[in-house]
């Protein structure tokens, strides 16, 4: 992925410097210069972000006002999106706002609800906000146990908790959750 958004941000490199092809030599070597020192991926995401990603999420807000559960589901959407392009802080804000809306309509136990939790929660890990994280997914798994065992949620929800754990140092206690999930389920579902 990152590959992409590095040739992304290359390719507007080169874009830059062809414009200025034509100026006095100080300009170019001066935007060289500061290339030299961004991130050329990070301005791709910026641009997705900024170019796309905003412009959709108000194209939600006017286009499906009146499906907000449709609303929710395409939101859902943009946070995967920017969780995809690395920005975890983003993502954690998206979800968080589908996770509020599926609270009000369905309740904080249903699955739908449960999976806004589940990437928000993911997402706040990524950004390393453990604490803000850990009470997510305290909140979440409880409700997520009526789920089947193997259901992507509920393990998800379960995988998150052991990296929480291991964020605040408690491998052992992150092991050895990862060891009981795998264990339930074998037993329930058998090898694969």
């Amino acid at each position: 992925e990152d590959t992409v958004y590095e040739a992304m941000g290359a390719g507007r490199s080169t874009g830059l410097r062809e414009q200025l092809a034509g100026q006095p030599a100080a300009q170019p070597a001066a935007l060289d210069q500061i290339l030299a020192q961004a991130c050329t991926a990070d301005v791709a995401r910026r641009m997705i972000d900024r170019d796309l990603l905003v412009h959709a999420d108000a194209a939600v807000s006017r286009g499906f006002a009146d499906q907000p559960a449709l609303a929710a589901d395409l939101r859902e959407t943009i946070a995967r999106v920017h969780s995809a392009l690395g920005m975890p802080n983003e993502a954690a804000a998206g979800f968080a706002r589908v996770a509020e809306f599926r609270t009000r309509a369905f309740g904080e136990a249903d699955p739908r609800t449960l999976a806004a939790r589940r990437g928000q929660a993911d997402a706040l890990l990524s950004a390393g906000n453990v604490d803000a994280g850990a009470a997510i997914i305290a909140r979440a798994r409880p409700l997520s146990e009526r789920l089947p065992l193997n259901d992507s949620t509920r393990v998800g929800l379960a995988l998150a908790q052991t990296e929480a754990l291991a964020a605040r140092g408690d491998r052992e206690g992150a092991r050895q959750q990862l060891q009981a999930l795998y264990n339930a389920l074998i037993a329930a579902h058998g090898p694969r």
